[in-house]
């Protein structure tokens, strides 16, 4: 199963805009990453190579990623797969060579496909109304009555969007084996700054 993802962006009136961005099965660089430090993962992110659930990351790595909400997440991933693969003449995922997507394989052309839709507010109506309406939504989601223990809910991608406004303040932690392979990079380049110096 490929990881076909889905991305919608809704601007509103006052920031941040209503992001959706979200793969359609378990997120492998979380499974490496799990890998990597030795955690479990949820058991309904993949299957090992015989096919049965697993909390086992590294098993998970061996075997397929599965889809979200079931039945639901495949039906997407194939609308996903004809839109960015077949109404675009590029690759279907699973056609893609596994070298290409860990970034170790380079080709002239890859055949990677994308579909990209952007719609003129205006051409269904009043772009002013339209963001009074984003930012309503948006304030009926974030008054929405709580789960116990929920402190606050947030709109799809707001997290991410304070997030990055801390970041743009206090920069981004890393992980060594991230700031590691940065310095090899800088190394092979020749760069003379070093991250773990």
């Amino acid at each position: 199963m490929c990881n076909d993802p889905i991305a919608w962006a809704f601007p509103t009136a006052s920031p941040p805009a209503i992001v959706i961005d979200t793969a359609l099965t378990g997120v492998k660089e979380k499974i490496r990453l799990a890998a990597e430090r030795g955690e479990r993962i949820p058991a309904d992110w993949a299957v090992d190579a015989d096919g049965l659930p697993t909390t086992d990351a590294q098993a998970a790595l061996a075997g397929s990623l599965l889809p979200i909400g079931g039945h639901k997440g495949s039906a997407l991933i194939v609308a996903n797969e004809l839109l960015a693969g077949g109404l675009a003449g590029a690759l279907f995922s699973f056609e893609i060579s596994p070298a290409i997507v860990r970034g170790s394989d380079h080709h002239d052309r890859w055949g990677c496909g994308h579909y990209l839709l952007a719609l003129d507010i205006s051409a269904f109506g009043n772009v002013d109304g339209f963001l009074r309406r984003a930012d309503e939504l948006a304030a009926a989601m974030r008054s929405a009555p709580r789960a116990q223990g929920t402190e606050r809910i947030y709109t799809p991608g707001e997290r991410e969007w304070l997030t990055s406004e801390q970041r743009r303040v206090e920069g981004i932690p890393m992980g060594e084996p991230a700031l590691r392979a940065l310095d090899a990079v800088a190394s092979e380049i020749g760069a003379t700054s070093r991250l773990l110096d």
